[in-house]
């Protein structure tokens, strides 16, 4: 959400912009060993313990498992657009 303090001067875009919202598969799914998705190569490396402070997405925000909830909400925020990823690992193990 945008604060009321952030003054955001919508008609700088054009009639023509899209607004909308995104999401990442590896950094909202979670679900990381569910359905025989495989392990990414981002399992691998931050397996390794080599990202900022061991951090990893096996839990995340459980887009996975939340997904109806998640788009529910979207819709009684009246976002219309929302851009989303696949993890290849979920696909092809």
């Amino acid at each position: 959400m945008i604060s009321d303090d952030y003054n955001l001067n919508r008609n700088g875009f054009g009639q023509d912009f899209v607004w909308g919202v995104s999401a990442s598969a590896y950094q909202t799914e979670g679900a990381h060993d569910t359905d025989g998705k495989g392990p990414s190569i981002w399992d691998h490396f931050a397996a390794k313990g080599k990202s900022r402070n061991k951090e990893h997405a096996n839990d995340s925000v459980k887009f996975y498992h939340h997904y109806r909830e998640d788009l529910a909400l979207m819709r009684s925020m009246h976002i219309r657009n929302f851009r989303f990823s696949l993890s290849w690992p979920r696909i092809i193990p």
